[in-house]
């Protein structure tokens, strides 16, 4: 409710009006400033300009019960500040440090509108952006511009114009990129160097890159064409396609794992019908995986986890009655004595190798000891400092593992390494 101060005189001439007036200022409950900041982000665009203001468009939805919202802005001063409801009606706003209070009660929207410096900074000939986004946001680059790197792989990539749009998911946000004449040696020259220590870092993690190596090297072939402005396209190409296959690999190696965790679950709940199943989906996605084919793997790895989850345990049968035979069939008792006849003599063979087998395993054993006489294990200094700077290609996983031999002495059984790090036969195999 809204008093405006030049109708108070009018209210006292009414005693009743005016007494209806006092009652009502008395039992309502005052609303405190601030005491609700109740809105949600709709929209942000981020527009880089080529001095590196960068023009900021906040859209917020609002409740239009709240009397007023604190916003905390992106950077420190703001110039060509707006603010307006969504019928385009300018509110009342007060600024504070990294951010301004508005009046927003009725406004179901605000939209804001400003430019700052704070955004960005430049060093030599490249730009960088640094912001936390709480949505989703488009940012335009400049019409000269190029891009260097990225820091999280953009959701999409268009143009507008000459300008390069890039659409960036909530976070932090880093994205450097230069200004210039586009297709010159130098710069070509640094954004090829760019992708190449792009492309080692995430290969060193044990990344198959072959289609972005494809792209990198037609940009050094672009390179020694002396067509430029093709080998920076190229290179930036590469390095955008690199980012988006670590993704990719990161989520089927996440994948994986759930479904191992689903199998070894299902086998410690005694859940193994159609478990079978789930472990060729596995061994599938593990496949595919070393192959690079991580979207493949991703895939099967998920359908390995819901196969797991399907798993039921053994239920056993309950006896039927067995029906009358027809006419000239033997009886059912001669066919049950001809069955048990059957189960006894499969159990006496299984029992018979089973005997044989334990036999032969105790001749071959040492007393007390789990090891085989023939393979006993030597211990050896291993330089496992050597060993990791002369296979830096290795992977984390193979790494940890070569690791562990070496503490070992030198040598580990192939069960000791799927019991230490928890994998699956097939892993262990393959490393």
């Amino acid at each position: 409710m809204i008093f405006e101060v030049g109708r108070v005189s009018d209210l006292t001439r009414s005693p009743g009006v005016f007494l209806a007036t006092l009652l009502i200022l008395a039992f309502v409950t005052p609303i405190p400033v601030g005491a609700q900041d109740e809105f949600n982000p709709s929209s942000l665009i981020l527009t880089i300009f080529a001095d590196g203001a960068v023009g900021v468009e906040y859209v917020l939805d609002v409740d239009i019960t709240t009397p007023r919202i604190s916003v905390p802005l992106f950077g420190v001063i703001y110039e060509n500040l707006i603010i307006l409801d969504g019928d385009a009606n300018p509110l009342d706003f007060t600024l504070f440090q990294g951010g301004l209070s508005i009046d927003t009660l009725g406004a179901d929207s605000v939209d804001l509108s400003y430019e700052t410096f704070d955004l960005t900074n430049k060093t030599g000939r490249v730009w960088t952006l640094s912001v936390d986004i709480p949505i989703e946001s488009l940012v335009a680059l400049p019409e000269t511009a190029t891009i260097i790197s990225v820091n999280a792989l953009p959701i999409s990539i268009s143009s507008f114009g000459d300008s390069t749009v890039l659409t960036m998911p909530a976070g932090n946000l880093v994205v450097s990129y230069s200004l210039g004449v586009l297709g010159t040696k130098a710069h070509a020259l640094a954004l090829i160097a760019d992708a190449q220590d792009t492309l080692a870092e995430i290969g060193n993690r044990g990344v198959i890159l072959t289609a972005a190596g494809d792209l990198l090297k037609e940009a050094e072939t672009a390179l020694e064409a002396e067509d430029f402005a093709r080998a920076e396209e190229l290179a930036s190409n590469a390095v955008i396609l690199a980012m988006q296959i670590d993704e990719t690999a990161m989520d089927a190696r996440l994948s994986i794992d759930e479904a191992q965790s689903a199998l070894a679950q299902a086998l410690e709940e005694g859940r193994t019908v159609e478990l079978g199943a789930a472990q060729q989906l596995l061994g599938d996605a593990q496949d595919r995986y070393f192959s690079g084919d991580y979207v493949s793997s991703r895939d099967f790895a998920s359908q390995a986890t819901q196969a797991a989850l399907s798993a039921v345990t053994p239920t056993t049968p309950t006896a039927s009655p067995v029906p009358s035979p027809p006419t000239g069939l033997p009886s059912p008792g001669g066919l049950l004595d001809n069955i048990f006849i059957l189960i006894a003599a499969i159990a006496a063979v299984i029992i018979v190798i089973s005997v044989v087998l334990f036999t032969v395993r105790r001749r071959r054993r040492k007393p007390g000891s789990s090891v085989p006489e023939l393979i006993q294990k030597q211990w050896r200094d291993i330089d496992l400092a050597r060993i990791l700077d002369d296979n830096s290609e290795l992977r984390l996983e193979d790494q940890e593992v070569v690791r562990f031999i070496a503490e070992s002495g030198g040598e580990v059984f192939e069960a000791e390494i799927r019991e230490k790090f928890q994998l699956p036969k097939t892993t262990v195999w393959r490393m």
